[in-house]
């Protein structure tokens, strides 16, 4: 009996211990979605990015004209050119589809390399920021704002880590949120107003067509409507390894 009650006050001690050292511990989060929109070395990232994307697509698109153009020249011709001249528009429209696969291939190859050799370095710079915001602000465990049931606004960390990425103050940047929030809360009503006018603003065609992988009936292409950094949302941004375990 003696035995067991020893055991058992044993087993409280260590839950009491562990439930102390949780107690001890202090968690914040991070809208990382927040901080990829409004860190200005993402913005230019992105914009570069985008501009190599479009001159890519270009090159592409303007290939697919001259080979399309072509092909119904031949399907419209055949039979009325001499048959020399139907042949050597044949090699030309082969060899238009082969500079056109290569386009494409190139095209893949180089969106591989341009996110690793440009969103790797970024990735690491945000997590970088994460990490000095949380020790400065004594957070053991910094996880991803998308994970967050319930939290103040104590342990929102996003304002320090934009400020930190920006150079610039974690006051500065929640006025500048708020001016963002105003803003777009004002639109519904001026949006309303326009359509009871009959006019209407065009919304700038932000789409970049990239090439996709080959599928079973040919090359498709994929569109993206952006260029984002993404860091895995299901584990902890950063956290002590005391405190994050396996």
């Amino acid at each position: 009996m003696k035995t067991t009650m020893t055991s058992l006050l044993a087993a409280a001690a260590i839950c009491l211990c562990a439930a102390s050292s949780l107690q001890a511990q202090t968690a914040g989060y991070v809208d990382i979605e927040r901080v990829t929109a409004k860190a200005k070395m993402v913005s230019k990232a992105v914009q570069d990015l985008s501009a190599q994307l479009q001159d890519m697509q270009k090159k592409i698109t303007d290939k697919e004209r001259m080979a399309s153009e072509l092909d119904a020249q031949l399907k419209r011709d055949t039979g009325v050119l001499a048959k020399d001249i139907v042949e050597q528009k044949r090699k030309e429209l082969l060899t238009l589809e082969d500079e056109l696969d290569a386009l494409q291939r190139d095209s893949k190859q180089k969106m591989r390399f341009l996110e690793t050799d440009t969103f790797g370095p970024l990735k690491k710079e945000i997590q970088g920021a994460i990490e000095e915001v949380a020790k400065a602000r004594k957070i053991d465990v910094v996880v991803n704002g998308e994970t967050v049931l319930y939290g103040t606004t104590a342990a929102d960390l996003t304002n320090d880590v934009i400020a930190k990425l920006n150079g610039t103050t974690a006051a500065a940047v929640a006025a500048e949120a708020k001016k963002d929030a105003e803003e777009q809360a004002a639109k519904p009503a001026e949006t309303s107003e326009k359509a009871t006018s009959g006019k209407s603003a065009a919304s700038p065609k932000s789409d970049i067509q990239l090439v996709g992988e080959d599928d079973s009936e040919g090359t498709s292409t994929a569109k993206i409507n952006s260029v984002s950094v993404s860091i895995d949302a299901e584990a902890p941004l950063t956290g002590s390894s005391s405190t994050v375990k396996e």
